[in-house]
């Protein structure tokens, strides 16, 4: 499966069928019996944890790290744990350009990518799911508008920095696909849309460069957006985008990803997101992380559920 995600990096060939990739990086913590603070910190709990679960879910790519709160922590951002997964408690203290490589959590994120390239080789491509910018932003600080503080394109310009980082020394320690993940896209009349289109497609040129295939996923049905300004990433949207997309103007005519509901799926709406599976369709993934809070004993059921779609 490396092989035929690198090759769609490269050359844009589309594989026989999806790439299946459902996100469940903080459901191995709970399959674990671990807290988040425990799993999220330990690169050999992670890696064992996400290795035993590969075996019987068998996953054609497997997202190594997945944590919203990742590059801001790594900007400065204070967090805490007392809400089971990561919240951001306050911001940096200081809004500069900095070298993340060896801040917060990037080295296990790091770690985990090298341990697990060893141990399952070619036959799982490996992924990590980074916060979009935007949600950076939101955590990062309170942009100003006045000439003594921060603007909104100087924190976008910090969270763009420290992300392209992010990916490339994911890359470098054995990622196959960057996955980039926003709440919603930014309108086409955001004063943001400009800037944050031209540094998502200068990351997703840094990963191709890299044979990485960099993945832009909206968890909600974009506003006016369906990733005008965007040539390079391939754009994952969710189910309800894509069903109104197929009664409207259509279904995209280049590479593109859906992502499904994080839970089972009712044969109804099983037969008209199967629909959506047009020869374009290079990724099925869900629409954020499957819940922490989801029993472990639920979660190869909800993950048989949405294998149907492939």
């Amino acid at each position: 499966m490396q092989a035929l995600v690198k090759q769609l990096a490269r050359t844009g060939t589309v594989p026989p069928r999806p790439i299946f990739m459902p996100l469940f990086f903080a459901m191995a913590a709970k399959v674990g019996g671990m807290s988040p603070q425990q799993f999220f910190s330990n690169p050999t709990k992670i890696a064992n944890g996400l290795r035993q679960l590969q075996g019987p879910l068998q996953c054609d790519a497997l997202c190594c790290y997945a944590d919203q709160t990742l590059i801001a922590e790594a900007l400065g951002a204070r967090l805490g744990w007392e809400a089971d997964l990561p919240q951001v408690l306050a911001p940096p203290v200081t809004i500069a350009p900095t070298d993340i490589e060896n801040r917060g959590r990037i080295p296990i994120m790091l770690e985990v990518l090298r341990r697990l390239r060893v141990v399952l080789r070619e036959r799982v491509a490996l992924a990590v799911a980074l916060p979009g910018l935007l949600t950076t932003v939101e955590y990062i600080g309170v942009p100003t508008s006045g000439l003594d503080g921060p603007t909104l394109s100087d924190y976008l310009a910090l969270a763009g920095g420290a992300t392209l980082q992010a990916a490339r020394l994911a890359c470098e320690a054995g990622a196959d696909l960057i996955l980039l993940i926003e709440p919603r896209l930014p309108s086409q009349d955001s004063p943001t849309q400009f800037q944050w289109s031209a540094q998502v497609e200068t990351l997703c040129r840094v990963a191709r460069f890299y044979e990485a295939l960099p993945v832009v996923l909206a968890i909600e049905a974009p506003n006016g957006n369906n990733g005008v300004g965007l040539t390079e990433a391939v754009l994952c949207l969710p189910t309800e985008s894509l069903l109104k997309s197929s009664q409207g103007v259509g279904l995209p005519e280049v590479p593109y990803g859906i992502a499904l509901p994080a839970m089972p799926i009712a044969p109804p709406l099983l037969d008209e997101i199967r629909r959506l599976r047009t020869a374009n369709c290079v990724l099925v993934t869900t629409a954020g992380e499957l819940p922490y809070e989801m029993e472990p004993k639920d979660l190869r059921a909800v993950i048989g559920s949405l294998r149907q779609i492939i």
